[in-house]
């Protein structure tokens, strides 16, 4: 499976545009892009995700992006009863 970053990439080549016009279009640096594509970041902000699939035409669900779930509490110990 591909990383975020490299389908971050493979997408934006294979569209024939630039590191700087995605920057642009999608209001991020072109430091931060690089680094995505890179992998140097590895947990873009939601909401840089988000632009970046809607600047390329892609779905959330076809970048496969993982949502954490929420973690347990240090007291909760999956008890029923409080």
């Amino acid at each position: 499976m591909m990383t975020l970053g490299e389908q971050i990439a493979a997408s934006r080549q294979q569209q024939g545009i630039t590191k700087r016009a995605l920057a642009r279009r999608t209001n991020i640096s072109e430091t931060a892009l690089y680094g995505i594509e890179r992998g140097t970041i590895l947990s873009p902000r939601f909401y840089v995700v988000v632009a970046l699939a809607e600047a390329l035409g892609l779905s959330l669900e076809s970048l496969a992006i993982d949502v954490p779930s929420p973690t347990k509490r240090p007291y909760d110990r999956g008890d029923t009863h409080a």
